[in-house]
């Protein structure tokens, strides 16, 4: 928690101005790096410590970059919208 803490008020916080950062998303099938940034800087996220080893974490993100799948995919799976 206190790599992640640090993470987020000094490398996100005041190196970038609360500006986009890489990180992995995981999807259905695939993990794929985007860019994406912390909706709230006031309270970027929530830390739930439910024992004394994990932490909960959650937050909410803007993304840029994260599609799925491509145009020609998306029209091979959804042909109405062809």
């Amino acid at each position: 928690m206190a790599d992640f803490r640090y993470f987020v008020h000094e490398i996100v916080g005041q190196q970038s101005g609360w500006g986009f950062f890489l990180t992995p998303l995981a999807f259905e099938e695939h993990k794929k790096m985007v860019k994406a940034r912390f909706i709230n800087s006031d309270q970027p996220y929530e830390a739930v410590n439910d024992s004394n080893v994990f932490w909960v974490v959650s937050a909410k993100l803007e993304t840029y970059d994260a599609s799925l799948i491509t145009y020609d995919e998306f029209i091979k799976r959804n042909p109405e919208f062809s």
